[in-house]
């Protein structure tokens, strides 16, 4: 799956707090609102890739990996889901240095949700609505919470670093050297005529002179029907 570069993301976060403002004031239409807790939940998984929630968050508490839309509708398991929610919300809490213990999903989801409620009037996140909207563990409601919890998170970007590469001289190459095809061409010439010459006094016959020997060998022919008394193989 592809990531999303910081560019996508500033412009996700944009378009998602400005509904979010929108929401509060009573302006925003039902359409916006419906999409407000899709545009909410790209910028939450996008923002827990950074605090690489992978390795510290799944591994620990062997949770699948958040799909685009997970928080923003209704998943199939409605226990899993909450719990999955107070699970992260527990955990993003711990990056802040705040203890909560997440409920499991055998305490009571009434219980559960009373306690993060409480928990998160204290530290100051958004509570401007009843604790049975964090029940569904789904919405806009908890996207909201997950974003304020991921707000209180600072991100520290590095500037980044270049290592040396070794510089190699390159060989000087002398561009206006041109090598003539008929100079090697009468090379070649000179240096066949100087073997032929070597091979004719050494008394060996050359290639030209076994190509015409080889050419006057006789060849033999088997007659169909051979004499009596002589060989079938005659020349």
């Amino acid at each position: 799956m592809p990531k999303m570069g910081s560019g996508v993301m500033a412009m996700v976060a944009n378009a998602a707090s400005s509904l979010q403002r929108k929401a509060e004031s009573g302006e925003v239409r039902s359409a916006d609102a419906e999409a407000l807790p899709y545009l909410a939940m790209e910028e939450i998984l996008e923002r827990c890739k950074l605090h690489n929630y992978e390795r510290l968050f799944l591994t620990k508490y062997s949770f699948k990996p958040l799909t685009h839309t997970y928080f923003a509708v209704a998943s199939g398991n409605p226990t899993e889901q909450f719990h999955y929610f107070t699970s992260i919300c527990a955990w993003l809490m711990s990056l802040q240095r705040v203890t909560w213990r997440a409920p499991s999903q055998m305490d009571d989801p009434n219980s559960s949700v009373n306690a993060l409620y409480s928990q998160l009037q204290q530290i100051g996140a958004p509570t401007n609505y009843p604790p049975q909207k964090l029940k569904q563990g789904y919405g806009e409601h908890c996207c909201a919470v997950l974003k304020h919890l991921l707000d209180q998170l600072p991100l520290e970007f590095k500037r980044a670093t270049y290592t040396e590469e070794l510089e190699y001289e390159e060989a000087a190459v002398d561009e206006d050297a041109e090598v003539e095809v008929d100079e090697l061409a009468d090379e070649w010439v000179r240096r066949t005529s100087r073997r032929t010459s070597t091979l004719a006094a050494a008394g060996r016959p050359t290639r030209a002179a076994a190509t015409r020997r080889s050419s006057t060998t006789p060849s033999w022919t088997r007659r169909s029907t051979p004499p009596i008394g002589r060989s079938s193989w005659s020349a």
